[in-house]
C-alpha cells in the first residue's frame, strides 16, 4: 500500500474522488464512486476493478475485517492511499460509510452487449433500469440463440442472476 497518508479534505486527488458524488463528474469522468466497505467489498465480488482506492483505518469500525477489500483492490498500477481521519474532513463525524472511497468504471452492460455480438446473438430489445445499488437488463433475442445467450450473460462478471423468461 502507499506509505503517502493524506491528511487534509483540500487534497487535489481526494476532492476529484469526492467530487464524483455529483451527476456531472461522474459523467465526466466516466467513473462511478464506490463509498464504503460493503460497497467495494459487492463491487469486487461482482468482478468490478476499482481504478481508486481511499481508506481510513481509524473510521474503520472493524480494521481486522473491514481492511480484507482494501487488500483485494490493491495492484500496482491501482491508486490506494491511506487517509487520516481529518481527510475525510466533515464526513469523519459521521462515520464516513467505514472510511473507504473507491472510484471504478463502469461497463457491465457493455461488456455483456460485447459476449453476445461475439456470440453471434442477435438482440431483438433491450430494457433497462438501475438505481444507486444495482441495474436490471432484460434482453429479448432471436430465435433459437436463448440459451448460448444466457450462457454468454452469465459469464458477464458483474451479474447477480441471469435466467431466461418466455
Amino acid at each position: 500500500m502507499s506509505e503517502l497518508i493524506i491528511t487534509s479534505p483540500s487534497n487535489a486527488r481526494l476532492k476529484s474522488l469526492v467530487a464524483l458524488r455529483r451527476r456531472r463528474a461522474r459523467e465526466e469522468a466516466g467513473l462511478t464512486l464506490l463509498e464504503g466497505y460493503d460497497e467495494l467489498s459487492l463491487a469486487l465480488d461482482a468482478g468490478l476493478v476499482p481504478r481508486v482506492v481511499y481508506y481510513c483505518p481509524e473510521l474503520m469500525l472493524d480494521p481486522s475485517v473491514q481492511q480484507d477489500p482494501v487488500q483485494r483492490a490493491h495492484a500496482p498500477r491501482r491508486d490506494t492511499r491511506q487517509l487520516g481521519r481529518g481527510g475525510f474532513g466533515e464526513d469523519a463525524d459521521h462515520g464516513s460509510r467505514g472510511g473507504v472511497l473507491a472510484a471504478a468504471r463502469p461497463g457491465v452492460r457493455a461488456h455483456g452487449n460485447a459476449r453476445l455480438s461475439a456470440a453471434g446473438v442477435n438482440t431483438a430489445a433491450q430494457y433497462l433500469s438501475t438505481n444507486e445499488e444495482v441495474g436490471y437488463v432484460v434482453i429479448d433475442v432471436d430465435g433459437a440463440t436463448g440459451l448460448p445467450a444466457l450462457g454468454e450473460l452469465c459469464a458477464v462478471p458483474a451479474t447477480i442472476r441471469c435466467r431466461i423468461l418466455y
